[in-house]
């Protein structure tokens, strides 16, 4: 019992001896003082547009659709007629490899050129690799004769 009344004597003896202590207190680069309402912070933050991928124009009885995907929406597939609105995208107009959206406000025109989903297809480069029937049974009687001493 003894050795912990000293114990917490100590800490609070270095604890009122903290030379750093005066720095929070004092507030040395004024951070708090004159910060505008949080309120006022959140108006100005600007939510960035929604990245849209055009992903396949159909044609089906005469209806025409726009299929779009984006990973910033909660329905992340949009299938949309011309001047039909899902959220924050309303489709404009609908051509053959365009399509001309209101995205949140700006105008924007899709293309499959500029705005498809990137692909993981990769070519091939260089060439195949050819063997010779002939180059093919001499390594094979090479390796019989290895495996027979």
């Amino acid at each position: 019992m003894k050795s912990l009344f000293i114990l917490l004597f100590s800490v609070t003896v270095v604890a009122a001896e903290n030379p750093y202590s005066p720095i929070s207190k004092r507030n040395a680069f004024e951070l708090t003082e004159g910060l505008p309402p949080a309120s006022e912070i959140l108006n100005k933050i600007k939510i960035p547009k929604i990245k849209l991928f055009l992903t396949g124009v159909t044609r089906w009885r005469g209806e025409t659709k726009a299929h779009m995907y984006s990973k910033d929406l909660p329905n992340k597939y949009l299938s949309l007629k011309a001047g039909e609105q899902s959220g924050v995208v309303r489709v404009l107009s609908i051509s053959r490899d365009t399509v001309k959206v209101i995205n949140d406000g700006d105008e924007e025109t899709l293309s499959f050129l500029h705005n498809s989903l990137p692909s993981i297809f990769t070519g091939t480069k260089g060439k195949a690799t050819v063997i010779d029937q002939n180059e093919r049974r001499r390594q094979f009687d090479e390796w019989r004769k290895r495996r027979e001493q």
